[in-house]
């Protein structure tokens, strides 16, 4: 029953986001406990005020078979994101929001965790008719998503329409990104696995990886361990970059595998690209 009725949701968000309605007015009970009405109210109204071409406004996306996210935008008064299921809307984040120069930074204000579709930093894409924003650890992999040109491997990123847009096949992103649109993939390898300095099991698998500055890395930079049982499409361990050095970066074990210890010295990772292991 609960899937039959997810599906009838799901299929009817998916509508709206190919086709570019708004769901901010749809009838769907919110469930939510503690969800900040007065803030939440501020933001549609401040939104439905908006050019649609405007980086604000309302997104969704699709992370999962079951499913659905919204993101509410707005610089005046904050975001606001919401999962949305069968039960109507849950699993509440609301906070503020500072823009610049393309990038938009979010800070929760009850501290809560993001989920791997959303980011404390977010850039601002404008695509074929439609208007991105990524995560910030994740702007090579959507680069790599968007020009697969495939709707699958785009869905798992918040997006909206835009309308006006008279863009064909490119992509607009910050100048200082723009060198992601042209690399292939990134693929590396772990040339050392550092011995932990503690025993507790909650700290994170450190190691070093064979790509740095010199291959476009960025601190907070997310990449994809190619396990032998790891197939595309198929939720991967991640690792995330904490330390550049010219030609290595040290990496940490995030996500759903953070203390998995099948690592080894020759293991590949490669840029992450949707779905990722912390949906």
């Amino acid at each position: 029953m609960f899937r039959n009725t997810f599906f009838v949701i799901t299929a009817f968000l998916v509508w709206h986001w190919i086709n570019g309605v708004s769901v901010g007015q749809t009838t769907l009970k919110n469930d939510a406990e503690g969800l900040n009405e007065e803030k939440l109210e501020l933001i549609k109204l401040e939104i439905s005020t908006l050019d649609e071409s405007s980086w604000e406004g309302e997104y969704l996306c699709f992370p999962g078979v079951d499913e659905a996210y919204q993101l509410l935008l707005s610089k005046k008064y904050g975001f606001v994101f919401r999962r949305i299921g069968n039960a109507g809307y849950s699993s509440v984040i609301f906070g503020t929001i500072n823009e610049a120069s393309g990038e938009v930074t979010l800070k929760s204000e009850l501290n809560q965790v993001l989920p791997g579709a959303l980011s404390s930093k977010l850039l601002v894409a404008h695509g074929v008719k439609r208007i991105f924003v990524i995560p910030k650890e994740r702007i090579h992999g959507f680069c790599l998503d968007f020009k697969s040109s495939s709707i699958d491997a785009v869905k798992g990123y918040f997006s909206k329409p835009d309308p006006n847009s008279s863009r064909k096949n490119d992509l607009a992103i910050s100048n200082k990104f723009l060198v992601y649109l042209k690399l292939p993939e990134i693929i590396g390898e772990i040339i050392e696995i550092q011995k932990p300095k503690t025993n507790d099991s909650s700290v994170p698998l450190a190691m070093k990886f064979n790509r740095g500055k010199k291959n476009h890395l960025f601190k907070g930079m997310r990449f994809a361990f190619k396990w032998k049982d790891d197939e595309r499409g198929e939720v991967q361990s991640e690792c995330e970059v904490k330390e550049l050095q010219d030609e290595t970066s040290l990496v940490v074990v995030v996500g759903i595998d953070q203390n998995r210890q099948s690592a080894s010295i020759g293991t590949k990772v490669s840029t992450s690209r949707f779905p990722w292991s912390d949906l």
